[in-house]
């Protein structure tokens, strides 16, 4: 059997690294399927991501960075807590500010 050299991704997850795999994979061309095990249309949770300076290469090259950039609020200390909401621990990130 001959082996085709058409490359084919899949891709286990319609998250966050899923998501940005297909985006990368759409934008060289390459054929991919995501297999998600919810079921029905995916819904953002509303919660915040922290993105700190070295994945703005990524965002670049999505051609992504300066509408990320135009709604982005820079961050100075975060503040870790379990679920029951007492603290664990805090983080100083005003040296990490760019904006």
């Amino acid at each position: 059997m001959a082996q085709s050299s058409h490359l084919k991704v899949l891709i286990a997850g319609a998250g966050l690294g899923g998501l940005t795999l297909a985006l990368l994979l759409e934008q060289a061309g390459i054929e991919y399927t995501i297999l998600e095990k919810h079921e029905g249309e995916l819904i953002p949770l509303g919660s915040s991501i922290s993105l700190n300076q070295s994945i703005q290469p990524l965002f670049e090259q999505l051609g992504m960075l300066k509408e990320l950039e135009s709604i982005s609020k820079p961050i100075s200390s975060m503040t870790f807590l379990k679920e029951n909401m007492n603290k664990i621990g805090s983080l100083d990130l005003s040296s990490d500010a760019v904006r």
